[in-house]
C-alpha cells in the first residue's frame, strides 16, 4: 500500500506537532488543557486525512519501505546514543532549567496558559503522555525527549534522501543508502551533539523545537506545489512560535527567501514579492526582540565564536552553486532546501560574528544560545548539499569543476570545524555514548531513590504533608526533584533551597519546620559538607537549621546504592585495565538521605 509512506510521516509528525497545536489553542482561548489537547488531536487527524488524500497516490512501495527504514534507523540511533543508562537517559551538567521547565509545565496545565511567552508545545505533549499513558512524569519526560529527537532525525534523513534521489536520476535506493550513510556519519557532530547539550543543560523547549523545524524543512523538500508548500511553511512557523521562538526569525527569513524564489518567472510575481517582504519584516521584528536582550545573563556553555563564524561562513559559501536558477526539474528540491538552509544559517553567522566582536560584558545569554540550532542544521545541510555540489560539477565545464571542488573543500572544512567550537560539550557527548565509560562531568538529573523516599513520608498521612525544604548540593537534581514532588500543579517553588542564586526565600531565611511539614536533605558526607560550606559563605540561616535537623532524634535516614554506581564502577574498572588513573569517581557510590517531619 503506497499510502503507508504518508501514514508513517503523519504518525511520526504527531510527536512533533501535536504539542504545539494544543499549546497554541490554549494560549489563544485559555481553555482547559485537556480540551486543548482534544481539539488539537482532532485538528491533526483532519489535517492528516487531507494530506493522505492528496499525497497517498503519489507514493510508491519503495518510498514506503525506505521511509520505514529511515524511521527504524532514527529510532536505533537515538536509542543507542541517548541511552545513558546510569542516569536513566537524562543526565545533566548542573543547570537547573530542567526542573524549572517541569514546574512551568505544571503551571501551563493548571492556571497559566500563557506561561513562558507561549513556548509551551513541550509542556502540552508532556502532559498528554503523562496523563494519558505513563502516569510517571520522569519517564514521560524521557519518552517525549526521545520521541522528539527521533522525529527530528527521521525528517532530517528524508530531507537528505530526496535531493540525492533526484540528482541521481530517480535511483531511490542509491539515494536512500547515501542518505543513511551521511546521516549516520554526520549525526554525532550535528543533531546528536546539539540535542545532547540542550538536554543536559536543561534547555528542553529549544531541544524539542528541532522536531517542528525539521518537519517544516521536510515540507520544503517534498511538497512541489508552490501554494501548498507555502501554506505548510506558514503552519510550521506557527508551530515553531508555540514551541520555542529563538529561531523563529531564521525560519521567517528562510520562508521569505523561498517566497522570493517563487516570484521568479511567476505570473503572480507581485503577490509573492509582497509576501516575501512581509515575512522579512516579521523576521526583523523577532530579531529586534533578541537585540534588545543581547546583554541578558544566564548559565550557558560558551563556544569559540571564531570557529562557529568561520565554519558557518565556509558552509554558506559551499551553498552558492546550488542557489542559481535550476535547469533540470530534478534539481528543484535541492535548490529549495539550499535557500531555506541559507535562511537558517545566515542569522547564526551574524550572531556568531557579533559574539566574536562584542566585548565580554555584552556577550549575553541568547547570543551564546543562538548558533546551536544552526549547528544542528549544518548536519542536515552538509551531507546532502555538498554531495549535490559534486553532482552538479560534473554536468558543467572543467573550470566549474575546479571552482566547485574548492567550494566543496571549503564547506567540508567548515562542517568539520563547527563541532570543535566547544571541547567540553564534546567530552560530555563522548561520556554519554560510552566512548569514555566513566563519567567525569555528567551528573544525574534525578535520584529515583531519594524521590521515592521523600514521597513515602509526604504521603504517609492525610492530608499529605508539605515539603518545606530540600537541601542538596547539586542544583539540577534538587530543582528537578522539587518539581517532580509536585507534578501538574503550581509548585510552591518559592520555598525551594537554591544554593547558587539565593533567589528563593527558603535559602535566604532558612526553612522553619512546622506541623504538617517535612524537610529532606542529603546526609552523604561530601554533599552535606558542601551544603554547609555554601550556606555559611552566604550567611544563610540554613546552616544553623540544617545542623539542628541532623541532631534531631526523630529524623529518619536511609543509605543505599544509587543507580549510577554500577556505571561508574564499570568505568573505573575499564580505566584500571587501560592504566588510566584519575582521582576517583566524581559521584558518590553510596548515598544517604534523611527526612524529618512534624
Amino acid at each position: 500500500m503506497p499510502a503507508f509512506f504518508v501514514c508513517i510521516c503523519i504518525l511520526v509528525g504527531a510527536s512533533a506537532l501535536l504539542g504545539p497545536i494544543a499549546a497554541g489553542i490554549r494560549y489563544v482561548t485559555s481553555c482547559p488543557s485537556v480540551w486543548a489537547l482534544m481539539v488539537a488531536t482532532l485538528s491533526y487527524l483532519v489535517g492528516g486525512w487531507r494530506l493522505y488524500d492528496r499525497l497517498a497516490g503519489k507514493a510508491t512501495w519503495t518510498d514506503a519501505l525506505i521511509s520505514f527504514i529511515c524511521l527504524v534507523s532514527s529510532a536505533l540511533l537515538v536509542r543507542a546514543a541517548m541511552a545513558a543508562p546510569g542516569f536513566e537517559g537524562l543526565p545533566t551538567i548542573g543547570g537547573g532549567d530542567a526542573g524549572n521547565h517541569l514546574a512551568l509545565a505544571g503551571a501551563w496545565a493548571t492556571q497559566m496558559p500563557q506561561v513562558y511567552a507561549g513556548f509551551s508545545g513541550l509542556y502540552a505533549l508532556l502532559f498528554a503522555v503523562d496523563q494519558g499513558w505513563r502516569h510517571d512524569l520522569l519517564r514521560s519526560l524521557h519518552d517525549v525527549h526521545r520521541a522528539g529527537l527521533t522525529c527530528a532525525v527521521f525528517f532530517a534523513l528524508l530531507c537528505i534522501w530526496r535531493p540525492l534521489r533526484d540528482a541521481t536520476g530517480g535511483r531511490k535506493w542509491f539515494g536512500a543508502c547515501a542518505a543513511l550513510t551521511s546521516g549516520v556519519l554526520i549525526w554525532p557532530s550535528s543533531i546528536g551533539l546539539v540535542s545532547h547539550y540542550l538536554q543536559i543543560d536543561g534547555f528542553l523547549p529549544q531541544n524539542f523545537a528541532l522536531a517542528p523545524l525539521l518537519a517544516t524543512t521536510a515540507a520544503v523538500v517534498w511538497v512541489s506545489d508552490r501554494v501548498s508548500r507555502t501554506l505548510a511553511i506558514c503552519v510550521g512557523l506557527v508551530l515553531l512560535r508555540f514551541t520555542y521562538g529563538l529561531q523563529l526569525g531564521d525560519a521567517l527569513l528562510g520562508a521569505a527567501l523561498l517566497c522570493g524564489l517563487n516570484a521568479v518567472k511567476s505570473p503572480q510575481r507581485l503577490a509573492w514579492s509582497g509576501l516575501s517582504f512581509a515575512m522579512f519584516c516579521a523576521a526583523c521584528v523577532v530579531w529586534w526582540q533578541l537585540v534588545i536582550r543581547r546583554s541578558k545573563t544566564g548559565g550557558v556553555q560558551h563556544f569559540s565564536p571564531h570557529l562557529i563564524t568561520l565554519g558557518l561562513l565556509a558552509l554558506s559559501a559551499a551553498l552558492l552553486p546550488l542557489l542559481r536558477q535550476v535547469k533540470h526539474q530534478a534539481d528543484a528540491a535541492c535548490q529549495r532546501v539550499s535557500w531555506w538552509s541559507l535562511g537558517l544559517i545566515a542569522p547564526s553567522l551574524v550572531m556568531g560574528a557579533m559574539t566574536w566582536t562584542l566585548p565580554d560584558a555584552q556577550r549575553g545569554y541568547y547570543l551564546w544560545k543562538y548558533p546551536f540550532t544552526a549547528v544542528a542544521m549544518s548536519g542536515l545541510v552538509a551531507p546532502a548539499l555538498l554531495t549535490m555540489t559534486c553532482v552538479h560539477a560534473w554536468r558543467t565545464s572543467a573550470a566549474a569543476i575546479v571552482g566547485t571542488v574548492v567550494l566543496l573543500a571549503t564547506g567540508a572544512w567548515g562542517a568539520s570545524q563547527i563541532p570543535l567550537a566547544n571541547p567540553s560539550i564534546e567530552q560530555t557527548w563522548q561520556e554519554r555514548r560510552g566512548a569514555e565509560v566513566s563519567p567525569r562531568r555528567l551528573q544525574p538529573l534525578v535520584d529515583r531513590h531519594l524521590l521515592a523516599f521523600a514521597q513515602r513520608d509526604l504521603n504517609a498521612s492525610k492530608p499529605h504533608r508539605q515539603l518545606l525544604a530540600l537541601a542538596h548540593d547539586q542544583w539540577a537534581l534538587y530543582n528537578a526533584t522539587w518539581s517532580l514532588l509536585h507534578p501538574w500543579q503550581m509548585p510552591p517553588i518559592a520555598r525551594a533551597v537554591d544554593l547558587q542564586t539565593k533567589r528563593f526565600p527558603a535559602f535566604q531565611n532558612g526553612a522553619t519546620l512546622r506541623k504538617g511539614g517535612c524537610v529532606v536533605w542529603s546526609e552523604t558526607p561530601q554533599r552535606v559538607q558542601s551544603v554547609l560550606r555554601r550556606a555559611i559563605a552566604q550567611r544563610s540561616p540554613l546552616a544553623r537549621r540544617l545542623r539542628a535537623w541532623r541532631r534531631d532524634p526523630q529524623r529518619r535516614c536511609e543509605t543505599y546504592t544509587p543507580h549510577w554506581a554500577a556505571w561508574v564502577l564499570r568505568g573505573l574498572a575499564e580505566e584500571d585495565h587501560g592504566h588510566t588513573h584519575h582521582n576517583g569517581p566524581h559521584l558518590p557510590l553510596q548515598e544517604t538521605v534523611c527526612v524529618l517531619c512534624r
